[in-house]
């Protein structure tokens, strides 16, 4: 049977304990790295079957997309690429998506759900103790970037986010560039993105959709602010 090899980058040590009893000796060669430029030494030293790399790094919050970019652009890396990360936002998922992970896996680690990807990416007949191995797909890279443009009308606005209309159901979660005269005028943008949180289906062709601001953007949430507090002057 063979034996693979993986480099992690994640810098608690704790975490990287569980991964080494996660993956099974027998199947796996797990070399652990805790900084990006150890991370680097040991990918460039070597072919790895995969690696597994934590975004959210004492060395900052973007250490881990900037080194899947670098690996993707720089090194032309074809190995497949697993974040894993507390952060289970929308936007953090996509980005990673788009700047090179072939997959997100958000911690605590769930051992079944991991094993079943890397068991996909790799195509392996491997197992661990009782392990159930669950059905995943992974859209190839070339049609992640893909786009659909439909209308959305206004409703309400105020400092915790955006309230629209739409015609379309929009599913939780999904990532939309939003734009418009009304966009412009509150954020001075010609489009913002962000993330659908909650969809209420109005009629049986009218959805309501809610666009929390995320919290690592302040600055949405002050410009609506800036924007209801400079309407509110208007009218008195």
């Amino acid at each position: 049977m063979q034996k693979y090899n993986v480099l992690t980058l994640d810098d608690d040590p704790n975490f990287s304990a569980i991964l080494h009893l996660t993956l099974d000796p027998k199947n796996f060669k797990v070399i652990t790295t805790e900084t990006t430029a150890e991370f680097l030494k040991a990918y460039t030293a070597q072919k790895w079957d995969f690696c597994l790399i934590d975004l959210n790094l004492n060395e900052g919050d973007d250490a881990g997309i900037k080194l899947i970019e670098h690996l993707r652009k720089n090194l032309l890396s074809i190995t497949p690429l697993i974040v894993l990360s507390r952060n289970d936002r929308p936007e953090k998922i996509a980005q990673a998506i788009e700047s090179g992970a072939d997959d997100y896996i958000s911690k605590p680690l769930d051992i079944s759900m991991i094993l079943s990807k890397i068991r996909f990416l790799l195509k392996g007949d491997f197992v661990h103790r009782n392990d159930l191995i669950l059905g995943t797909a992974i859209v190839p890279s070339p049609l992640r970037n893909s786009s659909i443009s439909f209308k959305l009308n206004p409703l309400k606005i105020n400092e915790d986010g955006l309230y629209l209309r739409s015609s379309s159901f929009v599913s939780k979660g999904s990532l939309l560039d939003i734009e418009g005269h009304f966009i412009y005028e509150i954020f001075g943008k010609e489009k913002i993105r962000l993330s659908v949180t909650q969809n209420l289906r109005e009629s049986t062709d009218s959805y309501s959709l809610f666009f929390e601001f995320p919290e690592e953007k302040p600055e949405f949430s002050k410009k609506a602010k800036d924007w209801l507090l400079y309407k509110l002057g208007k009218v008195l």
